[in-house]
């Protein structure tokens, strides 16, 4: 009887998929604009069955000579390659249809093949040249002044921003781009849910974890409720990263292999990288070393597939990570000749991406130059420009070397600072303050013992720690307590509650490794900060030191102590 169901089951499944598949055929008499149509609607969840139809559209619209119809079957072409990671591919199917878009004389379609074009390209790896295709299509914006277009090209403008280092700028294009969807209610519903990517994934760059999160599970309902699966697939991505830098690691490893099932249908191999490096960190941090040079040398594996091909070279920015992580799983598993392969071709990789990443910065300083300086350009081409070209140069170089020498003894004071104050910690307990006189009011003393106990349980850790709740708890007002802590413990007493929530992260920090993972914001709070910034305030003016600073040599001191004690 089960054997029947079974068979009976199986046979229910069979006619349901059958059923399916025949469904997502078009009608041999279905029009261009219902090919096209059906063409953007299943380029993502079926890619094959796309270019099925998209050879067809090129082929009906070349044989009635329709260049609207070519310049729509291409681009979707070349939209494809791009999902499944085949960029040269994508590249060369947008160079074969600007001619045919030039044509057609509408200056929006040629914005979306720089575009396409661009983002083949910063998928390779290569960010200046892909600048220069969004910079094209910026102009064209520009000129034809459709904000919700523009907003599309700043979008991935502040993508290579974010690439390179500038954070902040990307993440303000980010946040413009998601109040001016809202505001005008885009008919390109991927503007808001890009935005919500770009927002999420720029807080992973600044290690801000929880906000990550925050933006990417709205933007991944949003991806789902419109069967976008590469934008599912992102999320899953942003949200495996977020987990990783908060310490879940084997939560980091869930989310990741949920959008490799999905890219890995996508075709898009290499997307996979990102994923298999995340993963490799995620099992090196676990210990699980062997695990970790599986996926990291999938990672290398991909990009040397990819740089065999002839005029590409693919270079994503987990190669250099994947380089240096390999070499220091290589060495936990003692194997030093693996290790200093690894560590040479990091080495290698990192000059030559200083090389390139200074390139990219010369174009996008001359981009910002050349928008600040729109309304100034006319009467500046009237002076000499050679006595203002050298000038200019004379103090640019002048200000570099001011730059560069201020830097330069700033991290040698950091370092000092940095030393010392761990020397402390270790050398001695953080004691309390101790009058060096004699109490001879036994009220005052009464209320300086049960300070010292309210201490040792930690209430500076509450946010709601104010000179009215401690004075009620040690049951005195807070004119007198106020007097006591300015006589006896010699400060403010907003000034003794900092130095007690400062100490207090200063040991922790350097004594649990789980505590040096959180987000900023949430060692913050943990310690009685209702804002980063008051937090960062504090710890400045106590140590000198900005809490990044402390916590990323933390790490390193961690890092080298543990490879020393090896040797």
């Amino acid at each position: 009887m089960k054997f029947l169901f079974s068979r009976f089951l199986a046979c229910i499944l069979f006619l349901c998929c059958f059923s399916t598949l025949h469904a997502q055929e078009l009608p041999k008499d279905a029009s261009l604009d219902e090919m096209y149509d059906f063409i953007v609607q299943h380029k993502y969840s079926n890619p094959e069955l796309a270019k099925k139809y998209a050879k067809i559209l090129a082929y009906k619209s070349k044989k009635a000579q329709d260049n609207y119809g070519l310049y729509r079957a291409y681009i979707q072409f070349s939209k494809i390659a791009n999902i499944e990671g085949n960029y040269k591919l994508a590249i060369q199917y947008c160079d074969s249809v600007i001619p045919v878009t030039e044509a057609l004389k509408n200056k929006r379609y040629l914005v979306n093949v720089y575009l396409t074009k661009g983002n083949a390209i910063v998928y390779s790896g290569n960010n200046k040249e892909a600048l220069v295709n969004y910079l094209h299509a910026l102009d064209i914006t520009k000129e034809l002044g459709i904000l919700e277009l523009e907003a599309v090209v700043r979008a991935n403008i502040a993508k290579i921003k974010r690439r390179m280092g500038f954070h902040e700028e990307a993440l303000s294009i980010y946040k413009n781009n998601m109040l001016l969807a809202k505001q005008h209610d885009f008919s390109n519903k991927m503007i808001l849910i890009n935005a919500y990517m770009g927002v999420g994934g720029t807080f992973l760059r600044l290690h801000q974890p929880d906000s990550t999160l925050v933006y990417s599970e709205i933007g991944l309902q949003k991806s789902l409720a419109i069967n976008d699966m590469e934008g599912v697939s992102y999320f899953y991505i942003d949200i495996g990263i977020a987990h990783f830098i908060k310490g879940n690691f084997e939560t980091a490893i869930d989310y990741l292999s949920k959008a490799e099932k999905i890219t890995k249908r996508l075709n898009n191999q290499n997307r996979l990288t990102e994923i298999y490096y995340y993963i490799g960190k995620s099992y090196f941090e676990l210990k699980a070393y062997d695990k970790a040079i599986s996926f990291l040398r999938l990672v290398e594996t991909i990009v040397n597939e990819k740089n065999q091909q002839k005029n590409v070279t693919f270079n994503p920015p987990e190669l250099l990570g994947t380089y240096l992580t390999l070499s220091n799983a290589y060495e936990q598993t003692n194997q030093q000749k693996l290790q200093l392969e690894y560590t040479t071709k990091y080495l290698k990789l990192k000059d030559a991406n200083e090389d390139d990443d200074i390139e990219v910065l010369k174009e996008l300083y001359e981009t910002a130059r050349e928008e600040n300086n729109s309304l100034t350009s006319l009467t500046s081409e009237l002076k000499n420009s050679l006595i203002y070209v050298i000038l200019f140069s004379v103090f640019a170089v002048g200000l570099c070397a001011f730059l560069l020498y201020k830097f330069l003894k700033a991290k040698k004071q950091n370092k000092i600072i940095f030393e010392k104050l761990v020397a402390e910690i270790e050398t001695k307990k953080i004691t309390k303050s101790t009058p060096e006189f004699n109490i001879e009011d036994d009220k005052v003393e009464a209320i300086l013992q049960r300070l010292d106990k309210l201490e040792d349980t930690l209430f500076f850790l509450n946010s709601n720690c104010t000179l009215q709740s401690v004075a009620k708890k040690l049951k005195t007002n807070t004119n007198y307590l106020s007097k006591i802590v300015n006589k006896y413990k010699q400060q403010k007493f907003n000034e003794y509650l900092n130095e007690l929530r400062i100490q207090y992260v200063l040991k922790r920090l350097k004594e649990d490794p789980k505590f040096r993972n959180y987000s900023i914001k949430h060692i913050a709070e943990e310690i009685g900060y209702k804002s980063t910034n008051s937090f960062t305030k504090y710890f400045k003016a106590s140590t000198k030191l900005y809490p990044s600073y402390y916590i990323k040599n933390l790490e390193n001191t961690k890092e080298n102590n543990t490879s020393n004690s090896k040797i």
